[in-house]
C-alpha cells in the first residue's frame, strides 16, 4: 500500500504530538503489541521530549516545524506502508532539522519500506545519506546514480566540481545553464554512456535480486496487506472526539464559530419567515 505525505502539514493544531498518528490508526490495527507499537514509532521519529506537547499553541508556542512534519510522517507511516512519497519533507527547515529528517527517513527505508523523497536544495551531508539520487532535466534523467559518484560523473563530463563546492548546486546549476546553450542537450545525453559504463555495472552487482514468484508472495501476505477493519460507528467516535478536543481548546475559535452559525440560521429564518 503506497502513500504520500503532502508539504504542508493539515493537523489539528491544539492535540497533542502523540495523539493524532496514534488513535484512528491505533484502533484499526487491534494488535496484543500495540502500545509498544507507538513507543517504537514515538522513537523513531524522536519525539519522545515532546509527545504530550500541544503540536501549535499560540499561547505557549507548541512545537517547532521540524516536530510537526515529523508529525505528519508519524501519521503516514503507522500503519506500514510499502511504498512512501514525500513533497519536499525538508522545506522551511534548518541545516540540522534537514539531517535529522532524512535520517529518520533513511531509518524508515532501512526497514522495509520503499521512500522516495523530492528535494531541492540538499546539502553534501543529505546527498551522502541518499541511496540513489535522480536529478531531472526537461523530463529526462541526466543523472541516476548514488550521490557519492555524483563527483566523478561530472569529471568525466569535462566539468568537475571544485573541492569546497556544494555538489547539489553545482550540479543543477550547471544543468540549467546546459539547457540554454546549443551544445547542451549533447552533454547531457553522456549520461546514456554512464549508465552503461564500468561503474554502473559495479552498482548493479552490488544489487540484490529477488524471483519474481517470492516477491507476490511477501506483496500478498496478510500481515502486509491492512484490512479496512474499523467499523464505521467507531471512525466516528474518533473523529468527533478528536475534533470536541480541539475545539474545547479553542473556546473563542469556537465560539466566533457558533456565534457565526446562529446568526446565519436566524437571518435565513427571517428571509424565508412565511
Amino acid at each position: 500500500m503506497p502513500d504520500y505525505a503532502m508539504q504542508d502539514d493539515f493537523l489539528f493544531p491544539m492535540l497533542t504530538v502523540v495523539r493524532p498518528s496514534c488513535s484512528l490508526q491505533s484502533i484499526a490495527s487491534q494488535e496484543p503489541n500495540q502500545s509498544r507499537r507507538k513507543e517504537k514509532l514515538i522513537n523513531k521519529l524522536r519525539l519522545r521530549d515532546a509527545a504530550n506537547t500541544i503540536i501549535e499553541d499560540e499561547g505557549h508556542g507548541g512545537v517547532s516545524t521540524g516536530k510537526r512534519r515529523r508529525v505528519s510522517i508519524g501519521i503516514d507511516i503507522i500503519d506500514g506502508p510499502i511504498n512512501l512519497f514525500f513533497d519536499e519533507p525538508t522545506s522551511g527547515l534548518d541545516s540540522n532539522q534537514c539531517i535529522l529528517m532524512v535520517s529518520v527517513l533513511q531509518g524508515i527505508a532501512r526497514v522495509g519500506s520503499i521512500v522516495i523523497l523530492i528535494i531541492h536544495h540538499p546539502s553534501s551531508r543529505i546527498l551522502s545519506l541518499l541511496d540513489l539520487l535522480i536529478i531531472p532535466s526537461s523530463g529526462h534523467i541526466v543523472y541516476g546514480e548514488p550521490g557519492s559518484d555524483l563527483s566523478e560523473f561530472f569529471a568525466a563530463c569535462n566539468h568537475p566540481i571544485p573541492e569546497y563546492e556544494n555538489r547539489a548546486e553545482f550540479a543543477l546549476d550547471l544543468i540549467s545553464k546546459l539547457e540554454d546553450s546549443p551544445d547542451g542537450i549533447t552533454k547531457v545525453e553522456f549520461n546514456k554512456s554512464w549508465n552503461t559504463g564500468e561503474i554502473s555495472r559495479v552498482h548493479a552487482t552490488n544489487l540484490r535480486a529477488m524471483p519474481l514468484k517470492d516477491a507476490r508472495k511477501i506483496l500478498t501476505s496478510v500481515e502486509l496487506i491492512l484490512a479496512f477493519v474499523n467499523p464505521f460507528y467507531v471512525e466516528i467516535y474518533v473523529l468527533a472526539n478528536r475534533s470536541l478536543i480541539n475545539s474545547g481548546r479553542m473556546p473563542e475559535s469556537f465560539g466566533y464559530r457558533f456565534g457565526a452559525l446562529i446568526l446565519s440560521a436566524v437571518m435565513l429564518g427571517t428571509i424565508c419567515w412565511q
